[in-house]
């Protein structure tokens, strides 16, 4: 068993397990509250003039602007980013299965990530990830690998064949698949590699998987999005002129996002992936090194995205700003074959 603590961090460091649909919730009502106009049923195709005043072009040919700054976080499969700068996303392999269920309690903690492997082709987890809303229910997510190009078989196979498969590897799952009655309940996520040569192009920002996308072993999607934002904000705050913003913006995050990259490539092998090699050197190393003297802080650090220093080189004070895990769990990761 691999176990990775926050606390390691110092005292009072935590993770913050969120709820996106909280995030989201979060940024619609400072929207609503700020008198924005917001539209919806919008596919967004194309862009027009991104060097300066930009038009946003739907699928249906309507044209949205001319906009001072458009700022795309439409994903790892931005239709903008893709007419700009070109194929720049390499799918990986393996993705998962994703379905929220209600927190099923004991044995299960809500403070602790937990994942079961067998090699590194099968993996299932149960991650708390907080409440939708005050007051609400805590929930949790559920996820199990599999390769997109499995995916029909995985439908045709039916949802009781699969729940069996899951049982085997870990009974305890039980309670959460009870909840699981349509295999519409799952998503599947397709996992892929990328980093844009900028986050920019002209008077277009990307932010998010518009921008840099990896797998989520390290579990920093949400965390990296929220820091590019905040980085786009405080390049905004302090260069009036969108062109220097958007290049300040960029060297802001840019060291931090490539060291992320990097590390989610050399890790995702050894918990994603046919290989029987690898899995097999992740269960007779990881376990003791990180036992090894000061590795508890360096694998606290990593997961809590700390490595790279992304608020220094963004030039927060730690005063105004903290960095948490979102999405994982308020305490700790706890990896088992």
């Amino acid at each position: 068993t691999l176990e990775v603590h926050y606390a390691a961090l110092g005292p009072g460091m935590e993770g913050l397990a969120v709820h996106r649909a909280a995030l989201f919730g979060v940024l619609h009502d400072a929207a609503l509250a700020a008198g924005l106009p917001i539209r919806t049923g919008i596919v967004i195709d194309s862009v027009d003039n991104p060097s300066e005043r930009p038009v946003l072009i739907d699928t249906e040919g309507r044209r949205h602007g001319p906009f001072e700054l458009v700022v795309d976080a439409t994903g790892s499969r931005s239709a903008i980013a893709a007419q700009v700068f070109g194929p720049v996303h390499t799918p990986l392999a393996y993705g998962a299965l994703w379905a929220n269920a209600s927190w099923p309690g004991a044995p299960f903690a809500d403070d602790t990530l937990q994942q079961r492997y067998d090699r590194a082709s099968i993996m299932a987890g149960v991650l708390p990830i907080g409440r939708r809303a005050a007051g609400g229910q805590d929930e949790a997510a559920f996820f199990w690998s599999l390769k997109p190009a499995q995916y029909a078989a995985w439908r045709t196979a039916g949802l009781d064949a699969w729940k069996n498969q899951v049982l085997e590897l870990w009974p305890e799952t039980a309670p959460v698949l009870a909840t699981l009655i349509d295999a519409e309940q799952l998503v599947l996520a397709s996992y892929g590699h990328h980093t844009l040569p900028y986050a920019y192009a002209g008077a277009v920002a990307f932010i998010g998987d518009g921008a840099h996308s990896t797998s989520p072993q390290l579990g920093q999607g949400a965390n990296m999005a929220l820091l590019d934002a905040f980085a786009l904000s405080e390049a905004l705050t302090r260069e009036p002129k969108v062109e220097r913003a958007l290049t300040l913006y960029d060297a802001m995050r840019r060291r931090h996002v490539l060291l992320y990259q990097a590390m989610s490539r050399l890790f995702t092998p050894f918990y994603q992936s046919d290989s029987r090699v690898l899995p097999a050197l992740r269960d007779a190393l990881f376990a003791p090194v990180s036992r090894l003297p000061g590795m508890r802080h360096v694998l606290a650090s990593l997961v809590a995205g700390h490595w790279g220093s992304p608020l220094r080189r963004i030039g927060a004070d730690s005063t105004r700003a903290h960095t948490t895990q979102f999405g994982s769990s308020n305490g700790r990761i706890s990896r088992s074959r």
